[in-house]
């Protein structure tokens, strides 16, 4: 079958996009939305400018646009006291820690640093819950440059999707302070929308940075592999049309790298380092780990090429056996932060299926693990072109 080709394609020739939307059940009287404006004029937050954001709130790194900001972090979270807030004070670095509600966290390096209460986000037991909104707030206050009613554009994995209502919960009005300066956010139910995971990674490789389309694959289908950090999601398209029956999530992914290397320095070394300094070793170091005086190289056969055939050949397994051997899909995409790991087994095991993003302009600048964010800011773009304004 000859490979995809891009064309640039007029308005009216638009491929059909159809993606499921959330369309809870909600009481007015009971929602955040249902705020009184007088209550919310008091902070300025009635009339304030709307900023779009783009989340991915992801189990290890969180990715937020706005605008021309980008920020990207570590998911990891640790609770301090009032006094410890500056730690990090004396490195050129500004401190990423914030005060929620009288509750100082930091996040990334500097919970890292902090090595006491480390907390991070990986099933969906939290969805909606207290380490999800402090991500997203910590993202807010990266993005956003100033006090502002917030219209979030996120997502969710593909077999969650049924649970996506959960993510309505983390409607409220924000407030507590960054680097010494209070901010406030408010975001309302009716500003949340969401996407299926791996939604944005086609969209990225087929819309411009100005939101057009610049490649069409027809009616082709696409299966696009998300590999993150506790999940990789398998979207199956036709052309940008997402068939959610055929789409679902593996239970894999670089959490299972780095618990496999984890158990493999404490077989070998009767010494069992965290997750998140095994994850800093590879994301950071070039996967040279130090444990004590000794400098573990997580490249040798054991560690790291190990774990990532592991989760690879699961990944394939699954895409195997729910896809008819694969041959559901004509075409394979890849993206997300295990991506550029799994990739040459995924090619071992379908060949000239799998496209080259580096054959897509659009995709060609952009990191596989900023795929969906970007993607979906893309979208939004398209749609306030298409529609007029952003729905």
């Amino acid at each position: 079958m000859p490979r995809p080709k891009a064309k640039t394609v007029q308005n009216e020739t638009l491929p059909e996009v159809v993606i499921p939307q959330p369309a809870p059940v909600i009481e007015e009287t009971e929602t955040f939305d249902a705020i009184d404006e007088a209550e919310v004029s008091d902070s300025g937050s009635a009339q304030s400018k709307i900023f779009d954001v783009i989340a991915d709130i992801g189990h290890g790194y969180g990715k937020f646009l706005c605008g021309n900001r980008q920020a990207v972090f570590a998911t990891v979270i640790s609770s301090v006291q009032p006094d410890e807030a500056d730690f990090a004070s004396t490195t050129k670095r500004k401190p990423f820690v914030i005060e929620v509600s009288g509750q100082y966290y930091a996040i990334d390096q500097d919970a890292l640093e902090n090595r006491r209460n480390l907390r991070r986000r990986l099933d969906q037991s939290g969805l909606g819950g207290e380490l999800h909104r402090v991500v997203m707030i910590a993202g807010f206050t990266q993005v956003v440059p100033e006090n502002a009613n917030i219209r979030m554009i996120t997502q969710i994995p593909i077999s969650w999707y049924n649970q996506k209502d959960k993510l309505f919960d983390l409607a409220d009005r924000y407030t507590g302070s960054y680097g010494g300066k209070p901010f406030w956010y408010v975001l309302k139910h009716k500003d949340i929308v969401v996407y299926p995971e791996s939604f944005g990674t086609i969209i990225c490789h087929c819309f411009n940075n100005k939101g057009e389309l610049v490649h069409d694959f027809g009616k082709q289908k696409i299966i696009v592999i998300d590999c993150g950090t506790q999940t990789t999601n398998i979207g199956v398209f036709e052309g940008l049309r997402f068939i959610g029956p055929q789409s679902f999530t593996v239970q894999a992914g670089m959490s299972d790298v780095w618990e496999h290397i984890q158990g493999a320095i404490n077989r070998d070394y009767k010494r069992k380092p965290t997750l998140d300094d095994i994850d800093r070793a590879i994301r950071d170091n070039q996967g040279k780990f130090t444990l004590g005086a000794k400098t573990i190289d997580l490249n040798e056969p054991e560690y790291l090429p190990t774990a990532i055939q592991q989760i690879a050949h699961t990944i394939a397994s699954e895409i195997q056996n729910n896809l008819e051997g694969g041959t559901l899909g004509n075409f394979i995409l890849g993206g997300g932060g295990g991506w550029q790991h799994i990739q040459p087994y995924i090619q071992a095991h379908f060949g000239d299926q799998l496209l080259d993003s580096n054959d897509f302009p659009a995709a060609r600048k952009i990191d596989p693990w900023m795929y969906n964010v970007t993607g979906l800011k893309r979208f939004e773009l398209f749609k306030v072109a298409r529609n007029g304004a952003a729905k």
